[in-house]
């Protein structure tokens, strides 16, 4: 991916900011440092409710979870919810051909974010949550 390619396409529904990642590979420090520049006026939305659709990307680094706690922090402490679906693609070059969705499960990470299978299911909770407050 190089320097003039769109890092996230970006959807919105209801109180919902739709965020789809469009590398197939977060690996690269500059690619973690184009997507903080993208990502960062969204996530300093008060309230902002942010779904982060993993669908596309097919291999993440370390840098790129830790980031990911950043801007789940960051949506939190403005009142928001942050939400990640779409974690079920292979992660390539790997040996044991696993999943993101097991990266974030050896990590512990499953229990750090909310995880959805789809961006559906997300909409669907954030809704549920809305209408029990």
């Amino acid at each position: 991916m190089n320097g003039n390619e769109p890092m996230i396409a970006i959807e919105y529904a209801g109180s919902a900011t739709m965020v789809t990642l469009l590398p197939q590979e977060l690996l690269d420090g500059s690619l973690i440092v184009r997507l903080r520049e993208t990502l960062y006026p969204l996530a300093d939305e008060s309230g902002v409710n942010l779904i982060m659709d993993f669908s596309q990307v097919k291999s993440l680094s370390s840098s790129a979870l830790g980031y990911l706690m950043e801007v789940k922090k960051q949506v939190e402490q403005r009142k928001g919810r942050f939400i990640i679906c779409g974690v079920k693609t292979k992660v390539i070059n790997t040996p044991e051909d696993r999943y993101i969705n097991e990266i974030f499960k050896v990590s512990r990470l499953d229990t750090f974010f909310e995880i959805c299978e789809g961006i559906p299911e997300a909409l669907m909770r954030l809704q549920v949550s809305c209408s029990a407050t």
